[in-house]
């Protein structure tokens, strides 16, 4: 396996861990929820923007300046724009609606075997 697939495969279990104790945690209150909303939003544009850096050393091209700044501030956007960069348009559309729906899927997964495992997360 290269270097980017296991810094997304990193990040799918941050978030899948990072689910489970937003669903902890939120029995606590909306200050704890919070911050593990901000954690998270911050590790998931460290990861995407390593994950950027790591492809265009295995690609052979240049991780441009505008990539970088678009994803600090906006990682889906900016993850696009490397992708369109770094690749023709057929398949940067495809790695990145794979990329973020793998992203989406991981998330919903584990709430949903929360849910099932114990319904009592349904509540909140």
């Amino acid at each position: 396996m290269k270097k980017s697939s296991w810094i997304y495969v990193a990040l799918l279990v941050f978030l899948a861990l990072g689910s489970v104790v937003d669903l902890v945690v939120d029995t606590y209150g909306p200050t704890t929820t919070v911050w593990n909303g901000v954690i998270q939003g911050f590790l998931i544009m460290l990861f995407v923007y390593r994950w950027e850096a790591v492809d265009a050393v295995e690609r052979g091209c240049r991780h441009s300046g505008v990539a970088k700044l678009v994803t600090i501030f906006l990682a889906p956007v900016g993850h696009g724009i490397h992708l369109y960069q770094s690749r023709e348009w057929k398949p940067a559309t495809w790695l990145f609606v794979r990329y973020w729906t793998g992203i989406v899927v991981t998330i919903f997964a584990v709430k949903l075997i929360a849910v099932i495992v114990h319904p009592a997360f349904l509540t909140i």
